[in-house]
């Protein structure tokens, strides 16, 4: 029987054999054939774990029965064959931030290690963490002693190759990442030519200057003459969020959605004819004009109805006892769906304005409205922001973990996953050796001994080790919170 460890009431971790780090068909096979499994509607593998998610909290009736039938998944996809498996050379200029560094934990010089990386030959174990991230197996035994660092970075550049734990990696968007740089991809595109499992890897040293952090998708164009809102004021980060998750994690992707989803439905209570689809999430202040339409009807997180009208600048501020505030304009906007969803795509580079917080002089499209009236006004009760949350203590929890902690939410928080900086020292648990499938509200810690909590553009697969995991509606009321919070974080067993 395999060991499953039940994350929430809706999200089962199965740990796989250590035999199957190697099986790429088998693990390809597995991940498919479990999105068939009862209730499940979503899966990510990694080398040593299955991660099933399902919509709706799964009886504990009926966990004993789904035990089972995964056991006999695994039997049936083992050493199944591989459904991809090309050889691709990437060009790489070997001017990583941490080039030295790694030759210095490794005991050998940059020349080396330079001449180690790029004679290996790659495999593509598993795709996670972001959309096109491949993680490689083959790194030259002298280098895998390098681990992941003490402290990841908010955000590393596009085309970023990396070293940590025993592999390698080219990041495939602008991410955070805790992995060691040691060169860049200048012409790399994860997308138009995408690494696959089962796929063997090169890497070919050039001479080039470092190329930008360009968006991979172009940005949507937006005629001139038809409706639409332009951004003429912007003071703080703004973008198009999906209202409703619609994204999936076995699709590489984060499942997207807003930070404060209470907040968000409760702009769109009253408004009429909208789509329900797309809402703008933001903090501090936006001014907004409306372009080439009638009068159109917008509401805020306070339920509040405001009239546009064409070329008068309105002025909306976010709530100052929330994190985030959201903007819900009659008619809705005309997004094309990239990966599932219309909303930014902002570790990517794609979505509305290249996946890139709002700015002076962007525009988005407005959907069409017919003659409507504004609903009643509703009861909505203030939803109470608790300082205190709950989380459910994980496998990799160390045992000396305090049951309660108090921390601040830091200011580098965003919507990957809300940094949370303990009062006291925690226990360091033990190293992950393989990346885990991670899912929204769990709970990393780092070396350093900050918590990361993993938000709705989460990655897919985590690298440090997590130690809790908090339901949805927990961690939902912690990114609602405003940065600099004080907070108790509660572990139950």
């Amino acid at each position: 029987m395999p060991t499953l460890f039940w994350l929430t009431p809706s999200s089962l971790l199965v740990e796989l054999p250590p035999k199957w780090a190697t099986d790429v068909g088998g693990r390809q096979a597995l991940q498919r054939a479990s999105l068939g499994l009862g209730p499940f509607t979503d899966a990510v593998i990694t080398e040593n774990a299955l991660l099933l998610v399902a919509n709706q909290p799964i009886e504990a009736s009926k966990r004993e029965k789904l035990g089972d039938a995964i056991a006999q998944l695994i039997s049936h996809c083992e050493n199944a064959p591989i459904t991809s498996q090309k050889h691709k050379v990437i060009q790489v200029v070997y001017d990583g931030d941490d080039l030295e560094e790694a030759a210095r934990i490794a005991g050998i010089s940059v020349k080396t290690l330079i001449e180690k990386h790029s004679s290996s030959e790659f495999v593509v174990s598993f795709l996670g963490f972001a959309p096109g991230f491949a993680y490689l197996r083959g790194l030259d035994p002298s280098l895998c002693s390098i681990p992941r660092r003490a402290d990841p970075r908010p955000r590393v550049p596009r085309g970023a190759v990396g070293i940590a734990a025993g592999m390698s990696a080219i990041y495939p968007g602008c991410t955070p990442g805790g992995w060691h740089l040691i060169a860049s991809a200048p012409f790399f595109d994860p997308f138009s030519d995408p690494l696959l499992p089962g796929d063997r890897v090169s890497f070919s040293p050039i001479d080039w200057v470092r190329s930008r952090n360009n968006p991979i998708q172009p940005r949507h164009h937006v005629d001139w003459l038809s409706p639409h809102l332009e951004v003429t004021a912007c003071c703080g980060i703004s973008n198009v969020v999906d209202l409703i998750p619609t994204r999936r994690l076995s699709m590489g992707t984060p499942p997207g959605g807003p930070l404060a989803p209470f907040l968000a439905h409760r702009a769109c209570a009253r408004l009429p004819a909208h789509p329900g689809d797309t809402v703008i999430e933001f903090t501090g202040s936006l001014t907004i004009v409306l372009r080439n339409s009638p009068p159109r009807w917008v509401a805020d997180v306070e339920g509040r109805l405001f009239r546009l009208k064409a070329d008068v600048p309105s002025t909306f501020h976010s709530p100052r006892s929330y994190r985030v505030g959201y903007l819900a304009v009659e008619g809705g906007f005309e997004l094309p769906t990239l990966f599932g969803g219309k909303g930014a795509l902002p570790q990517l580079g794609c979505g509305p304005h290249g996946g890139r917080p709002m700015r002076r002089g962007d525009r988005l499209p407005l959907g069409c409205i017919e003659q409507s009236t504004p609903k009643p006004v509703l009861d909505i009760p203030n939803v109470p922001l608790h300082a205190s949350v709950c989380a459910h203590a994980s496998p990799w929890a160390p045992p000396a973990l305090p049951k309660r902690i108090l921390a601040r939410i830091s200011s580098q928080s965003d919507r990957m996953g809300t940094r949370v900086i303990p009062d006291t020292t925690l226990p360091r648990p033990s190293p992950l050796h393989s990346s885990l499938p991670a899912i929204l509200g769990m709970i990393q810690l780092t070396p350093s001994g900050q918590l990361i909590v993993l938000g709705p553009d989460h990655p897919i697969t985590c690298g440090y080790p997590p130690i809790a995991t908090l339901s949805a509606e927990s961690a939902f009321f912690l990114f609602s919170l405003p940065m600099g919070s004080e907070i108790e974080l509660l572990i139950e067993p």
